[in-house]
C-alpha cells in the first residue's frame, strides 16, 4: 500500500541522511545551538562582570597583608607582608627578623607582642554570617 503523498513529502523535508542539506536540518542544529549556547554566554558574561566589579572595589594598601606595627607608632607599619605568600603566622612571644628601609631605618629584631585579626563581612550572595580575614596586625616591639 503506498504511503499518501504528504507523509513522502515530510519525509523528505526533515531527512538529514541525503547529500543536499535542507532547512529543517540547519533548523534543528541552530536550535540545539541556540538552546545550549545562549545560557552559557549568559552565565559566563556574568562571572566575568563580577569579576570586573571586584576589581574596581577600592583595597587598602595593608589589604590581604600581615603588618607589622609598634605600639609606640600603630599608624605606621614597619613592614607588610602578603598573606597569600605566608605559611604560618607568628605567634605571641615569637622573634621576627624584619628587613627596613635601606640598612638602618626599621630593620632588626622584633618580639610579637600581640595579634589583631580583622575580619570584613562577605558581599551579599554568599552564605550569611561569612567573612573573609582582610588584615592582620601583629604588635611588636624592638629587642
Amino acid at each position: 500500500m503506498d504511503e499518501p503523498k504528504f507523509l513522502q513529502h515530510n519525509r523528505q523535508q526533515h531527512n538529514c541522511a541525503g547529500e543536499d542539506l535542507n532547512m529543517g536540518c540547519f533548523s534543528t542544529f541552530a536550535n540545539t545551538v541556540t538552546l545550549i549556547g545562549i545560557p552559557t554566554l549568559c552565565v559566563a558574561y556574568y562571572k566575568i562582570w563580577r569579576q570586573l566589579k571586584n576589581l574596581r572595589m577600592l583595597k587598602s594598601v595593608s589589604e590581604d597583608c600581615l603588618e607589622f606595627a609598634t605600639p609606640a607608632t600603630p599608624k605606621c607599619a614597619i613592614n607588610l607582608v602578603p598573606l597569600d605568600g605566608l605559611a604560618c603566622l607568628p605567634r605571641q612571644g615569637e622573634f621576627v627578623k624584619l628587613p627596613g628601609e635601606g640598612t638602618q631605618y626599621g630593620s632588626g629584631l622584633y618580639r610579637v607582642e600581640s595579634l589583631e585579626y580583622v575580619f570584613l563581612a562577605q558581599p551579599r550572595g554568599n552564605r550569611p554570617a561569612e567573612a573573609e580575614l582582610k588584615k592582620v596586625i601583629a604588635k611588636v616591639s624592638k629587642c
